[in-house]
């Protein structure tokens, strides 16, 4: 069971991790992309909270990559026996039910950089051009 649960759950990270990379890359909406090409004084902040998302989402995604990747070497130096070739449903399941846990942890991190990131932007915008908000 153990085995199922360790090779599934290093699958539904890389899955996971590779949702919010996607989601970092594609995030950036019409008007954002806009935005930043439009030549103008002053900042956006809907740019700031696009672009402050990205980052948080691929801090994140990379960080379940890494640990996808140790789970999944972990799962090479274990030793196989030959009991460890049929597949638990009950070991996949409970991957299931650590990814969700997982995953929900992780987006709360990735809302959190996010926001933080966010907010300094904005105060370093305010610091640099006061009532400059464009």
């Amino acid at each position: 069971m153990l085995r199922t649960l360790v090779q599934s759950l290093a699958l539904l990270l890389t899955l996971g991790a590779s949702v919010l990379l996607v989601r970092g890359n594609l995030g950036m909406g019409l008007s954002a992309i806009v935005e930043l090409s439009t030549t103008k004084i002053g900042y956006s902040l809907d740019v700031a909270r696009s672009l402050a998302t990205q980052q948080a989402d691929s801090r994140v995604g990379v960080a379940l990559l890494l640990l996808s990747a140790v789970l999944q070497g972990a799962n090479l130096l274990w030793p196989m026996r030959i009991s460890d070739f049929r597949v638990s449903g009950s070991g996949f399941f409970f991957a299931v039910g650590a990814f969700g846990f997982i995953m929900g942890f992780a987006w709360l991190i990735s809302q959190h950089l996010a926001t933080m990131t966010y907010e300094q932007a904005k105060r370093s915008h305010e610091a640099r051009a006061p009532g400059g908000a464009g």
